[in-house]
Parts: C-alpha cells; structure tokens; sequence
C-alpha cells in the first residue's frame, strides 16, 4: 500500500493559486476492511497535514480497495464509520471512536451508473476506484465505464483484456478547479 501528496503552486502567486494532489493504493484483501480503513485514516491525517499549511482545492483519486458501501468510503465521504460493522470487530472501541472524529467529507466525483465498473477479476466486478474532491472542484465530463453485464454477454472473463491493460480501469475526468483568487493577475 502506498500514497503520495503533491502540493502544486503557482510561481507567480504563490499563496493565492495551487492544489492539492493526492493519491493511495490500499490493501487489496477484502477480509481486511480493518487495514483499509487504518490506511485511509492515516491519508487523511496527512492530507490535514498540508492542508492545514496550504488552502488549496484537494483532488485525492486512487484504487481504494473498497466497494461503494464500505467503511473506507463511508469514512471519506460521509465523515464517520459505522460502529456496528462487523469488518471492523479487531480494532478497539477507542481507535473506532479517534477514526470516526477523524473523517473527511470529500465528495466522490466519478458519476457511477447501475453497473459500472472499475475491476473485473472473475467472478468479482465492482467499483474499486475514486476520485475524491475538496474546496469547489467540480466535474464536467467523465469517461464511460465499462458495465459487467455487457462484458460477460460479449464473452470478457475479466481483466486485463483487449483495451484495458489492467486489472482497473482508468478513472478519467475534466474537472474545473476554483483557485483561492479569482483576481489573481495575469502576466
């Protein structure tokens, strides 16, 4: 698992353009939600990090490991975990009760369809992928994902395969980034 931040600045102006780069890989293994959900906290404590030095549009995208009804995604868009989460039983109520307080409320960009997916290892297909935002970026366009139905019916046992290298699918968007000063002079 790894994870990586990038603050970008303008030269220029310094203290009023930039943004925030981040991107993580978290454990693959579904049995262990509890890894995930560590390794994401500890994202979030960093991004904090630079975002308490710099005031900047955040754009966090990475393979997540984590469906779209799990803790990790709970934890980064909603702001909280669920206690009752039965994937979550190894850790204590205390490091519970410190990630809950801890979340981030980012907004998944990536506009999901029924079916969509972004890995397809058979038999598993699902959303594995994000990309989260924070401070006024919003999207325009995305690219279509590919839906598992239509790849099973067109004889896709998974992937890598054809025009998709990996066993992810790229997640690709235009998205329009708000910089801190509208008037910040052009040169």
């Amino acid at each position: 698992s790894v994870g990586a931040i990038t603050v970008l600045q303008s030269t220029k102006h310094p203290s009023d353009v930039g943004i925030i780069l981040a991107t993580c890989h978290l454990f693959w293994n579904p049995a262990h939600a509890d890894v995930k959900l560590l390794q994401a906290f500890h994202m979030v404590e960093q991004i904090r990090d630079v975002l308490s030095e710099y005031d900047y549009p955040l754009i966090l995208g990475g393979d997540f490991n984590s469906v779209p009804n799990s803790t990790v995604v709970s934890f980064l868009s909603g702001g909280s975990i669920p206690y009752n989460d039965p994937d979550l039983r190894d850790l204590s109520s205390e490091v519970l009760e410190m990630i809950s307080k801890r979340g981030m409320k980012l907004q998944n960009m990536y506009q999901y369809e029924e079916g969509d997916i972004t890995n397809y290892t058979e038999p598993f297909a699902d959303v594995l992928d994000y990309i989260f935002v924070k401070g006024g970026v919003q999207a325009s366009s995305f690219l279509k994902l590919p839906c598992a139905k239509e790849l099973v019916k067109n004889g896709v046992k998974g992937f890598p395969h054809g025009p998709w290298p990996s066993d992810h699918i790229a997640l690709v968007a235009d998205l329009k980034i708000p910089f801190l000063s509208k008037s910040a002079p052009e040169s």
